[in-house]
């Protein structure tokens, strides 16, 4: 199958403007505690408990959005069976979703290992974002 996929991409390896970046939505981000108080069968379990905290690895350009709380709230069955979650010295630990700021290099070779070509590559002139056109096997051959 042949056709062309235009992709975005953001590039920012830097841990701490990653961060700032996120406070400013953090509420976005613990949503969905919020939503499992008020819409599942939960007795006693207190979204305000828990402290949105992202986490930055940059072995894999990762922005980890997790959510911790200290153990001993009435929430500690709900949150244990709902999802996996990760105690650690008497928190909790709840993952929601990860942002990956890839590099070009890795994104391209992601991109090549699938079958694309990167046909053209524009970059942000104040910010480290991406727009790759990127062309199947197929398209390039045309």
């Amino acid at each position: 199958m042949a056709g062309w996929l235009l992709a975005s991409t953001d590039a920012n390896q830097d841990e701490d403007e990653n961060r700032r970046c996120i406070f400013e939505n953090a509420l976005i981000e613990i949503n969905h505690l919020f939503r499992m108080a008020e819409e599942l069968p939960f007795v006693g379990f207190d979204p305000y408990a828990f402290e949105y905290d992202p986490l930055w690895i940059p072995e894999s350009s990762q922005l980890a959005h997790t959510a911790i709380a200290d153990e001993g709230h009435e929430h500690d069955r709900a949150i244990a069976f709902l999802v996996q979650c990760h105690r650690h010295q008497g928190r909790y630990t709840v993952p929601s979703e990860n942002s990956f700021k890839y590099r070009d290099e890795f994104f391209t070779s992601c991109a090549e290992t699938a079958g694309f070509t990167v046909m053209k590559r524009w970059e942000h002139h104040r910010k480290p974002m991406r727009l790759f056109s990127l062309a199947s096997e197929a398209e390039r051959l045309l």
